[in-house]
C-alpha cells in the first residue's frame, strides 16, 4: 500500500513558506524525520520526480530528497551549499509544484552539499551536474522560493502563459 501524499501546487503558500531546521540532536525528531523521508520518497516516486522538499508536501522543516535519475534518493536534512561553482549552465527543469511545465534555468554545474543523514551524523558532498541542479532547486523550497523566480520576466511571461495564469514571485506571495 503507497504511502504517498499530495504535492502542493502553485499558487499554494506552503511553497513561499521558509522551512525552519530540523533538531537534529533530538533522536525523537530524527525518527519523525525517518517517517517523513519514507513519505517523500513514495510521493516522488509516484510523480516520477528526481527531487522532493518537505515544504512540497506541507510539511516546514529543512528536509529534502535528491537525485540523479540514476542513484538512490539521498536525504539531507538541514541541507546548506557551502560551496558553488562560478560556473554556471542552463538547462530545462521541471518542478513537481508546476506539473506539465518546465523552463531553462541557470544554475551553477557543482555544488558542495553539508548535511545532516537519518542518523544524525553530518555528512559533505560535491555534487555535479544534475545533481547539483536538483539540490540548487530543493534548497530554494526550504527558503520559500521556486524555480519560476529565478527567471527572466519575458521567460516568467512565457510560462504564465503556459500555466494559463499570472505567477507572482514568491516575495510578494509573503505580505
Amino acid at each position: 500500500m503507497s504511502k504517498r501524499t499530495k504535492v502542493f501546487q502553485y499558487p499554494n503558500k506552503n511553497l513561499s513558506t521558509p522551512s525552519v531546521a530540523v533538531d537534529t540532536e533530538n533522536k525523537e525528531k530524527l525518527e519523525e524525520m525517518k517517517k517523513l523521508i519514507s513519505l517523500m520518497e513514495e510521493t516522488m516516486n509516484f510523480y516520477d520526480g528526481i527531487g522532493i522538499s518537505a515544504p512540497q508536501i506541507g510539511v516546514h522543516y529543512a528536509v529534502i530528497l535528491v537525485s540523479d535519475g540514476v542513484m538512490e534518493p539521498l536525504a539531507m536534512i538541514n541541507p546548506t551549499i557551502v560551496y558553488r561553482s562560478s560556473n554556471e549552465a542552463e538547462d530545462l527543469e521541471g518542478c513537481l509544484s508546476f506539473p506539465g511545465i518546465s523552463a531553462h534555468v541557470k544554475r551553477s554545474t557543482s555544488v558542495f552539499v553539508e548535511y545532516t543523514d537519518v542518523y544524525g551524523t553530518i555528512r559533505g558532498m560535491d555534487a555535479q551536474g544534475l545533481l547539483a541542479r536538483c539540490i540548487q532547486h530543493e534548497l530554494e523550497h526550504l527558503s520559500g522560493k521556486t524555480f519560476m523566480d529565478k527567471m527572466s520576466p519575458v521567460k516568467r511571461a512565457i510560462v504564465e502563459k503556459k500555466m494559463g495564469r499570472k505567477v507572482i514571485p514568491s516575495s510578494l506571495l509573503e505580505m
